[in-house]
């Protein structure tokens, strides 16, 4: 190969070189950007969540650990009796209890562990926790309990599977029985 050609084949490489460094330091700068845009969203969401009473208008109950939270629930009742005033007449309230024997159960399984993301198939069941879903099909009552397992992994971690959006809490409404009230 002569000189010629080699110099030529040289300044082909140079040029895809210098093209593939001006793409590369386009992206730098992109990525440059992106950084410093989430760079501010995430200081911005520290400082919402450092928000408390002492520096915001949040009340003071609104606090982590607050004492509100510690408070028996008719703190408010003995509160108003307190200052005179009556409590509003009606039967008084009753909360959805769990019953022993539910209709259904489901059992959800958590499929991987939240440290190690290690597979939680063949893991230890460690216990479970349980909600219970009261709903009401055309024309009885269906109870369905799931059950989240918790297992722990090799690495000692436990997880817990996540409960369906319809069991929000130990026991409550099903969607069928809510769209039957509202109706």
């Amino acid at each position: 190969m002569d000189a010629e050609a080699r110099n030529a084949e040289l300044e082909a490489e140079n040029a895809a070189l210098g093209a593939e460094n001006a793409a590369l330091r386009a992206r730098v700068a992109e990525l440059n950007e992106q950084v410093e845009m989430l760079v501010g969203k995430v200081a911005d969401l520290e400082k919402l969540a450092g928000r408390d009473s002492s520096n915001s208008s949040r009340p003071p109950s609104t606090d982590p650990g607050s004492a509100k939270s510690a408070r028996p629930e008719n703190a408010n009742r003995a509160a108003r009796r307190a200052l005179g005033r009556r409590q509003q007449p009606g039967a008084p309230g009753a909360t959805l209890s769990q019953v022993a024997e539910p209709d259904v159960v489901l059992t959800h399984r958590p499929a991987r562990c939240r440290a190690c993301e290690a597979a939680l198939d063949d893991a230890e069941v460690v216990g479970t926790s349980t909600r219970q879903v009261f709903d009401v099909p055309d024309p009885t009552v269906v109870v369905t309990e799931h059950r989240a397992e918790r297992r722990r992994c090799a690495c000692g971690c436990e997880t817990t599977a996540a409960f369906p959006p319809e069991a929000a809490a130990p026991a409550c409404y099903g969607p069928s029985i809510k769209a039957h009230a509202s109706t």
